[in-house]
């Protein structure tokens, strides 16, 4: 998630690139093509929606809301809005407390966007610092400009309800969700959706300084002596055991993607835990023969951000979960390397030669000095997507090497005046 308060993005950089991609998502994530999924690409509608459907009560609710949505020869410009929401409604419930806004910020507080403090900002939503149920969160809701559009809405509820559902400790955990008055019109557009997720630091701001040319050589090299490999690779490997959970274990027949893989959507919480964040463009998919045989699927294109975009996405090929596996071996040289991957390339330069060429960067000694390691993230790396290991053999070979390192050092988190953690190596 950007930043609040950027300058805009110069032309023909990485971040110039991801926003305008985002714009493209935006805008391909109509209300037609939403509708046009219900009634003519059912399986797709599926994999998005039927994210309670672990029990026997909320397939039933599936199969009811599909008749509805579908209906016999139902065209799709008859398909309004309201029906097929309320039809969802039953499968968009999320697991977890329901708050009321007016319960945020503590006593003799009204909770109000524009005091809060805001954490970042992306195509749909905003992230606001608040209390709530006596402890710092983070408030997920739609943008402004955005309250009106049912498919920001229906993506916001995706998210709440996916991560309602998610048990495990490297997910960041949604607290309580609820519903806000508008802000743009309370009167036409009545409430929009909101979620409370624990507080955490992004990664992002822990790494040492992306440029190591714009910054003091001791700055640099005291950021750089904060992330020992041995901190990388446990990052990594937390990384590693999110993504497997989400692809294996979150639900029975199904994998969940994430989808926008990146150090911004990795989270830092007390005690050095590392949480997979912003959820914000998952897919949730029903398995196959013909995906364990390593067939892709038509998904939407160019989605996350283009440095650490898998090649069969980057050039709008069908692709699977393989994808996230060639994203997170990107991370893994960034929490090593001390760089961006690929920092020398410029974006279109990275499509020629990285997802066209085959092209890698050279992984640091420390990761080379790790045989088994090296030839693993190298094969994360594939071209081939068949040829890319799941996560669940990626993992044990992360932990025997970190077996063969020094301790980690201790990690310290401090809490920071505006409420978020600080992590320390002592």
């Amino acid at each position: 998630m950007p930043t609040a308060g950027k300058a805009p993005a110069p032309p023909g950089s990485w971040r110039a690139h991801d926003e305008e991609a985002a714009h493209k998502y935006a805008a391909r994530r109509s209300s037609a093509g939403v509708r046009r999924n219900l009634v003519e690409k059912r399986g797709s509608f599926v994999d998005e929606r039927s994210i309670s459907a672990a029990s026997e009560e909320n397939r039933e609710a599936w199969r009811t809301a599909s008749k509805l949505m579908r209906g016999a020869n139902t065209a799709v410009t008859q398909l309004d809005g309201p029906a097929w929401v309320a039809g969802l409604a039953p499968l968009q419930q999320p697991a977890v407390p329901e708050l009321l806004w007016s319960d945020l910020g503590g006593s003799g507080f009204t909770p109000n966007l524009d005091t809060m403090t805001k954490m970042g900002e992306g195509e749909f939503c905003t992230v606001h610092v608040t209390l709530a149920e006596g402890a710092d969160r983070a408030v997920k809701t739609l943008r402004r400009s955005r309250e009106g559009g049912e498919v920001a809405c229906a993506d916001l509820l995706r998210e709440l309800t996916v991560l309602s559902r998610a048990r495990h400790r490297n997910v960041i955990r949604l607290k309580a969700h609820g519903q806000r008055p508008s802000l743009v019109d309370p009167g036409r557009l009545g409430s929009v959706p909101f979620g409370c997720l624990e507080l955490v630091e992004p990664l992002s701001k822990q790494l040492p300084p992306e440029d190591p040319g714009n910054v003091m050589p001791w700055v640099r090299a005291q950021g750089v002596k904060r992330w020992p490999v041995q901190r990388g690779l446990d990052v990594a490997l937390q990384i590693a055991r999110a993504l497997r959970y989400c692809h294996d274990e979150y639900m029975p027949g199904y994998r969940l993607l994430h989808r926008d893989l990146k150090p911004t959507n990795i989270g830092l919480a007390r005690g050095g835990r590392v949480v997979l964040m912003d959820f914000g463009l998952c897919k949730l998919w029903q398995r196959s023969a013909r995906e364990e045989e390593g067939e892709g699927r038509c998904l939407t294109a160019q989605t996350g951000s283009l440095r650490y975009m898998a090649p069969e996405v980057a050039l709008c090929q069908p692709y699977s979960h393989k994808a996230e596996v060639f994203s997170w071996a990107s991370m893994v040289f960034e929490l090593t390397a001390h760089k961006k991957p690929f920092f020398w390339m410029e974006p279109k330069t990275y499509l020629s030669e990285v997802c066209e060429g085959g092209r890698r960067a050279a992984l640091p000694a420390a990761v080379e000095a790790l045989p088994e390691l090296h030839a693993a993230v190298l094969a994360c790396w594939s071209a081939s997507p068949a040829a890319r290991p799941d996560f669940a053999k990626v993992v044990p070979v992360l932990e025997a090497a970190l077996a063969q390192l020094p301790p980690l050092p201790e990690v310290v988190t401090e809490r920071r005046d505006d409420g978020m953690s600080c992590c320390a190596i002592l």
